[in-house]
């Protein structure tokens, strides 16, 4: 088993997901209302709240080379985008410094438990996938947000951005780096059934971020 062959059986699951978000649907049928792009706003930077330390955990557990950079790379990649988020966040009114750490909503919770697992518990082929897989299908429904929601006066041009910004589908130095670090911890001894069952957890982040969203 493989890192390409694990992440092409990972695909037609992750397609089906993006298909059935309800925010999409909303958006597309013009009813998102103001209340679920601020739930928006406020799940990103909850999640990132997580995503930061899981990833820095990641690098202080496992230090060769090949996983240690891999992570510091997405780090920095979500590090990156606090900027254009701290905007949206402004534009939908809110104030970023107050909207993390603790999720009030279950679903929510839920969701940020499963990713604040991975910084001290996954081995590195098992994280490297999983977050591969997240960012599969978030790029992917923000880019259908994005599309939906360009021009409308009642989406800020800030949050418009942020969609924008994370592109259709990861970068490819990331995909590349998980192909690398999926290897490697193949390599080492890591059960590729487990890589992959860890990885299908993503339907499990997602179904309570968007619940969360679309609902309140």
């Amino acid at each position: 088993m493989t890192a390409e062959t694990l992440m092409t059986e990972m695909q037609p699951y992750l397609e089906g997901l993006v298909q059935e978000n309800a925010m999409v649907a909303h958006m597309r049928r013009g009813q998102a209302t103001a209340d679920q792009i601020q739930r928006l706003v406020i799940s990103e930077f909850q999640c990132q709240e997580v995503e930061l330390p899981a990833c820095s955990a990641l690098v202080t557990r496992f230090r060769h080379e090949t996983p240690a950079a891999h992570f510091s790379l997405l780090a920095h990649k979500v590090a990156q985008a606090r900027g254009l988020l701290r905007e949206a966040a402004t534009a939908v009114g809110l104030e970023a410094d107050g909207l993390a750490p603790d999720p009030a909503d279950g679903r929510q919770h839920r969701a940020l438990r499963l990713l604040s697992w991975l910084g001290p518990h996954a081995r590195p082929a098992e994280a490297a996938l999983y977050m591969h897989a997240d960012l599969v299908a978030w790029c992917a429904i923000f880019a259908r947000l994005a599309t939906a929601c360009d021009g409308r006066e009642d989406v800020p041009p800030a949050v418009l951005a942020y969609l924008r910004s994370w592109g259709a589908e990861p970068a490819a130095d990331i995909t590349e780096g998980t192909v690398r670090v999926v290897n490697w911890g193949l390599s080492q001894g890591e059960s590729a059934d487990r890589v992959l069952r860890t990885a299908h957890h993503v339907e499990d982040v997602l179904n309570g971020y968007w619940s969360y969203v679309t609902e309140g």
